[in-house]
Order: C-alpha cells, then structure tokens, then sequence
C-alpha cells in the first residue's frame, strides 16, 4: 500500500498475502491518494484521515 500527497510517497508497506485489515499510522493526517498493488492489478483511490 502506498499513500501520496502532493505526488511524494510519505507511506509505504506490503501486505501480506491473507491479510485482511491493514493499519495506518495514527500520524497521517489529511487526504490521500491510496494504491493498493497486487500482481498486475492497482486498486487506488482517495482516502482523508
């Protein structure tokens, strides 16, 4: 998962193949391009903390 702001990555992790939650550090304030990358596949979108 990666998340972006102003087109800086200021968070990026690997989730685990099975995993289901994922937490995001409670020092991320605002809003948020997500990128959550599987294979081939890209699910993004826009998230506000």
């Amino acid at each position: 998962m990666t998340k972006k702001k102003n087109d800086n990555v200021v968070y990026s992790t690997v989730i685990p193949i099975n995993t289901t939650n994922l937490v995001i550090p409670s020092t991320l304030s605002g809003e948020y391009e997500i990128q959550i990358i599987q294979g081939n596949i890209c699910f993004y979108g826009f998230i506000e903390l």
